[in-house]
């Protein structure tokens, strides 16, 4: 499941012309999901 269930504001919205805009992520309240390489080798993800 891609997204989730919350979203964050970093800053209030604005309006510009006739569009509002906010910079936002999406966030989950759930546990995070586990990281594929927790052996600590490879090239890190980027």
């Amino acid at each position: 499941m891609n997204g989730g269930n919350l979203l964050i504001l970093n800053t209030q919205p604005y309006q510009s012309g006739s569009r509002w805009i906010a910079d936002a992520a999406c966030g989950t309240d759930g546990a995070a999901p586990k990281a594929a390489n927790t052996s600590g080798k490879g090239k890190p993800a980027r």
